[in-house]
């Protein structure tokens, strides 16, 4: 059982790790989102002035595809991300719920034993067969 147990609790240390890596990526996507969000803006705002020429105009229409792209791909990856930290929790809730049935058996084994002990441990001295006193 202690075998058992240390490794449930090895699960649940291992998710935090997991779950902070997974936090530090999201963020980082979520950056590199916002960043690509600044340079959309900026290219609006070149191509709105209406000082660019026909082929600025072009060049910038498809670097605006290009960022789309860029910026559907953050958010699939950022879904697989987020799927990811689901599919972990549940294992996690699981191994928490594991180990919580775990240490109640061992806590009912361990009274179970004392109340076996108690209950081996006779009342009287065995060499006067009275009761004791103050024994229960």
């Amino acid at each position: 059982m202690h075998d058992r147990r240390a490794r449930l609790v090895r699960i649940v240390r291992m998710y935090d790790t997991l779950q902070t890596a997974t936090e530090a990526r999201c963020a980082a996507l979520a950056n590199e989102d916002a960043a690509l969000e600044r340079r959309v803006l900026d290219l609006v705002a070149a191509l709105g002035a209406g000082a660019c020429s026909d082929a600025l105009q072009r060049a910038a229409s498809m670097r605006l595809t290009a960022i789309s792209r860029e910026r559907f791909a953050i958010a699939a990856r950022l879904a697989d991300e987020k799927e990811r930290r689901l599919a972990a929790d549940r294992r996690v809730r699981t191994a928490e719920r594991a180990l919580e049935r775990l240490l109640k058996e061992i806590a009912d084994n361990n009274q179970r034993r004392d109340l076996e002990e108690i209950r081996l441990v006779p009342a009287w001295s065995p060499a006067s067969r009275k009761p004791e006193e103050g024994k229960v």
